[in-house]
């Protein structure tokens, strides 16, 4: 876990704050005298790796792989949702952010989903896109289930 990734380098780029705290996680993981310690840090760093990056520094911290079954299964949640019955025309659902709490190697977010400026539904996640995507799945469920509250 000593070295950045060239994954790590380029979500730093985009998310400096997760380039601080990997940076840090990566100082506790060198400074660390128990193999409790390193695995500790080296758990921590993954767990902002996917919550940024959606991929991990696996067990060891240097094998990199892309966590992508949830991506697909929610790009599908969000195809269904913009086909679903009414939505097969028109003006497509939109998503906004409506709250982040947390700091920033740990935040999360909530979105709404609306059609024609109507709230369906909302969901949260570590990530904006998850945020989204738990709105969606949940506006989905509601729109099978013929449930008209939100």
């Amino acid at each position: 876990m000593g070295q950045f990734s060239q994954d790590d380098l380029n979500l730093a780029q985009k998310y400096p704050e997760f380039g601080l705290s990997v940076l840090s996680l990566k100082k506790d993981y060198n400074n660390a005298t128990t193999a409790e310690q390193r695995l500790l840090a080296n758990q921590a760093a993954n767990e902002l790796r996917k919550s940024y990056g959606n991929y991990s520094g696996g067990a060891d911290g240097g094998s990199f792989r892309l966590e992508s079954k949830l991506n697909r299964r929610s790009d599908d949640l969000l195809d269904q949702l913009g086909s679903f019955g009414s939505f097969s025309y028109g003006e497509a659902p939109t998503y906004e952010i409506i709250a982040q709490d947390g700091p920033p190697h740990n935040r999360t977010f909530e979105a709404a989903v609306s059609r024609f400026g109507v709230e369906l539904a909302h969901g949260t996640g570590r990530t904006k896109k998850q945020a989204e995507q738990a709105a969606a799945l949940a506006a989905l469920q509601k729109l099978k289930s013929g449930d008209k509250q939100k």
